[in-house]
């Protein structure tokens, strides 16, 4: 099959690109010739399986292997005029993903705004501008009058010189909305709903520079996006402080501090939140808070390892692999002891139920 395809922005999954094509084991050759001003150009490729970019019959960008979807970031000078641009494509099995998009380097004094014609960010982009903040109400209208007032998206990136700490992250989206820093997916609200507020806390694991994006998108009627971020010094958490690590070992910084009102999660076989992984995982919860004295009997039922401290007492270590354990101890308690549970997932089923009762 040959046609005239106007961008390089398709999401097939598991369909063939057209009738008469395979849905796996096809590929594809786009060719065109466009004209660039001068300057820096920064090439973008996302892809699953293999893609090649060439400019000018140069190989720019080599991702020719099975890997699933991923993004390639290429830069370029080039030179005022007209450039022959060359892309090949493969899928081999599973989903079928090619998008290419390039844009003229420049400096940002606020965030690097990237809108699309359709909802799926893919596809070259129809406008790119500096916009301070990340706080729009266009109810039923578009952004820009090159941009449809329904079905479409948009990207902000920006990068900020930041202290080390906790950052809380609050969002407001109708439709769909995805927040990354510095690469890990922290908040994926990617769903058509209403006016919907959100609320994140992430861990900036050491000063200096984190790139931040966000994502979003419009389906129809009321389109509404707002993204705030505010240093937190020495959280309060009402329930239970809660370090997640996308490790199984408790070691470096936290992915996620989050507040954990009870803990009482069946993740089964997904993952405790978007940035961190289904299987290998562990956590940290810390509780203090005034009970009345008295000997209380707590109970653990967890997939897989578990400790628990009163009091930095450890009181118990099964900080091994298991299927749907419960352990038991009872224990002394003050009017504000302070409640440590640590547990790891290793792969399978992910859970942890932590009750407790004043026996006397």
């Amino acid at each position: 099959m040959v046609r005239t395809d106007d961008d390089i922005g398709f999401d097939w999954a598991d369909d063939a690109p057209a009738p008469g094509l395979p849905a796996e084991g096809f590929s594809v050759r786009w060719s065109r010739v466009t004209t660039f001003e001068q300057g820096l150009y920064r090439f973008y490729a996302t892809m699953d399986d293999g893609m090649r970019v060439y400019v000018d019959e140069e190989l720019l960008i080599d991702e020719w292997q099975d890997r699933s979807e991923r993004e390639v970031v290429a830069s370029r000078q080039m030179s005022a005029g007209s450039h022959v641009l060359r892309v090949e494509y493969y899928d081999r099995r599973h989903g079928a993903l090619a998008n290419l998009r390039w844009e003229k380097d420049r400096s940002y004094a606020g965030w690097k705004g990237t809108y699309w014609a359709n909802p799926d960010l893919l596809g070259q982009p129809l406008l790119m501008r500096d916009d301070l903040q990340i706080d729009f109400d266009w109810q039923m209208e578009s952004p820009d009058a090159s941009i449809p007032s329904d079905r479409f998206s948009a990207s902000w990136t920006r990068i900020a010189l930041l202290e080390e700490g906790i950052y809380r992250f609050r969002a407001l989206a109708d439709d769909g909305l995805r927040i990354w820093v510095d690469g890990r997916l922290i908040l994926d609200a990617w769903s058509d709903h209403e006016q919907q507020e959100m609320t994140v806390d992430h861990v900036m694991a050491g000063a200096g520079a984190h790139t931040i994006q966000v994502a979003y998108y419009d389906n129809q009627f009321n389109a509404r996006v707002r993204v705030s971020m505010d240093k937190v010094d020495g959280p309060w958490y009402v329930g239970w402080k809660g370090e997640y690590f996308a490790n199984p070992y408790l070691a470096g910084p936290p992915t996620l501090v989050r507040n954990d009102d009870w803990l009482t999660f069946d993740w089964e076989w997904s993952s405790p939140a978007p940035s961190l992984p289904a299987d290998d995982f562990s956590v940290r919860w810390t509780l203090e808070k005034e009970i009345e004295p008295g000997v209380y009997r707590f109970a653990f039922h967890v997939d897989d390892g578990v400790r628990f401290y009163v009091d930095d007492r450890l009181l118990i270590d099964e900080w091994h692999s298991a299927r749907n354990e419960t352990y038991q101890v009872d224990v002394e308690l003050s009017w504000k002891p302070k409640l440590v549970v640590e547990m790891f997932e290793e792969s399978g089923d992910a859970r942890v139920n932590v009750s407790w009762t004043r026996i006397r």
